[in-house]
């Protein structure tokens, strides 16, 4: 199988086709696997850490929630406005900070995704990047954890197509 896997991999490469395209077509052992995981806890709106990124690309930052809600039964987060800034030590200018529409999801976990993150090609592989995760808002967050239980920020690989 692996030795299929390179045969494919020289091949695309041949025809021009970026590894992170290739990855997302055949994901190596791990590739979606989260790269950090914070349970939040009640009262602390900031949270900062540092992770290391095996791949360069898109990432989703997301809230998961202990209890599920069922499959189209939405949580109330109108107001829940957050702040999320990911830079790398170093490297002036190379920060970027999501402030998209903050969507439901359900499967496997569900929750609210926050938005995505994007590693440039220009940051080498296995980078240190610094994710800093403002809520703006403490009263909906508190409502939303007592409506939803616990919740996990949560910081994944994400498809590149």
């Amino acid at each position: 199988m692996k030795r299929v896997a390179w045969i494919l991999l020289a091949s695309i490469s041949l025809l021009g086709c970026r590894e992170e395209t290739f990855h997302a077509l055949f994901p190596p052992e791990g590739y979606y696997a989260p790269v950090l995981a914070i349970d939040l806890q009640r009262g602390v709106l900031s949270y900062r850490t540092s992770a290391k990124l095996k791949y360069q690309g898109d990432y989703s930052l997301s809230l998961q929630f202990g209890r599920a809600n069922p499959v189209g039964v939405g949580y109330s987060f109108s107001k829940l406005r957050v702040r999320c800034t990911v830079a790398v030590p170093g490297r002036p200018g190379l920060s970027e900070t999501c402030d998209q529409p903050l969507l439901p999801f359900w499967g496997e976990s569900s929750g609210i995704s926050l938005g995505r993150l994007n590693v440039p090609l220009t940051i080498p592989k296995e980078s240190l990047v610094e994710l800093h995760v403002e809520f703006l808002d403490s009263e909906e967050l508190a409502a939303l954890l007592e409506a939803h239980g616990p919740a996990t920020l949560v910081l994944e690989k994400w498809s590149d197509l």
